[in-house]
């Protein structure tokens, strides 16, 4: 008997230690970093988590999606995390306090449910695990610390006299725009002439349409109120249509159209024909503050991308039981997206 329960704990215990090495196989490595099964279901598990204490219709169907979703891009988002740590670490880049925080913030104005009063709460309410949790803020954290760095340690001066000469070009460009705005404005009316004068309206949609798709059928579809509300003088010509009507030239939808009324469903809705003439696009010019504040933003955001890139194609990335130098290559381009 005595042997019969030795035997059978030693078989458990040997299951349960199976079971461990399973859940700590090694699936990637990157620069000696491992990613194993555990950190992937540990990460899958806290996401869920936060998932269903958001929303608690979220499914275990929904759950198992998510699972299988955060499976196959959480290789890359470890790989980012493993060259940027190196870098920190070689760059002697620490988290100030303040970063964290605001991650912190970040991370319960998104993940938080109505009855969360605050991250501490939101952790216990969602019964998550506090150091996994802690651990993905900290990536976050660290991803803006990299940022700030690379700022500090490659300065530049964004002037007004830069921002000034924007601007100047911007409105240049937009004068053009004007001037090309009367060419489509006489062009259309020449079209709605054309029409009075009795031309036929479908044949004319084919010709002058600038919407290469419905050149053969120049039906809009059967529209309501609700959805030409966001071009009201749109919607006020064709109120005033008759059955067999058409509109002049009218702004919408960054077009000027000629819009024929074909006829009126049950339910007080247009049926509708156009002819479709494309306006340019107008730049909206912003202020001296925001261009400079833009200008820096996309300056370091490059220069953020760009290092990662060159961290990730010299990194030493391995997929376990996989072709190496062929997933290397693969891991590394989807990383840099």
């Amino acid at each position: 008997m005595l042997r019969t329960v030795f035997i059978y704990v030693a078989l458990m215990a040997v299951l349960a230690g199976c079971r461990r090495q399973s859940d700590r196989h090694v699936v990637l490595s990157v620069n000696g970093h491992d990613l194993t099964e555990e950190m992937i279901s540990s990460r899958a598990n806290l996401m869920v988590a936060l998932r269903h204490h958001r929303n608690p219709k979220f499914s275990d169907d929904d759950a198992l999606k998510l699972r299988e979703t955060f499976r196959r891009g959480y290789g890359n988002v470890f790989i980012r995390d493993a060259v940027l740590a190196d870098f920190a670490k070689s760059r002697g880049i620490s988290i100030p306090d303040r970063i964290l925080a605001e991650c912190r913030a970040k991370a319960f104005a998104a993940q938080r449910n109505r009855g969360d009063k605050n991250f501490e709460d939101m952790v216990v309410r969602a019964g998550v695990d506090r150091r996994e949790f802690d651990a993905q803020i900290r990536t976050e954290a660290l991803v803006v610390a990299v940022k700030e760095h690379l700022a500090q340690s490659n300065p530049t001066n964004f002037t007004t006299a830069y921002a000034d000469d924007l601007i100047k070009r911007m409105k240049a460009f937009n004068a053009d725009m004007v001037k090309t705005n009367a060419l489509v404005y006489a062009r259309a009316t020449n079209v709605w002439m054309r029409l009075n004068a009795g031309a036929d309206f479908a044949q004319t949609a084919k010709e002058f349409t600038e919407v290469p798709e419905e050149k053969d059928d120049c039906e809009w579809g059967i529209l309501d109120d609700s959805f030409l509300r966001d071009s009201p003088r749109l919607l006020e010509a064709v109120k005033k249509l008759r059955v067999g009507e058409f509109t002049p030239p009218v702004e919408g939808d960054n077009a000027l159209l000629i819009v024929r009324l074909d006829g009126l469903s049950n339910d007080g809705a247009y049926e509708l024909s156009r002819i479709v003439f494309l306006l340019p696009m107008m730049l909206d010019i912003a202020s001296r503050e925001e261009i400079i504040e833009t200008a820096y933003k996309e300056h370091y955001d490059s220069l953020y991308k760009t290092t990662l890139k060159d961290l990730i194609d010299s990194a030493d990335i391995v997929r376990m039981n996989q072709d190496s130098e062929q997933t290397s290559k693969e891991d590394k381009n989807e990383a840099k997206r």
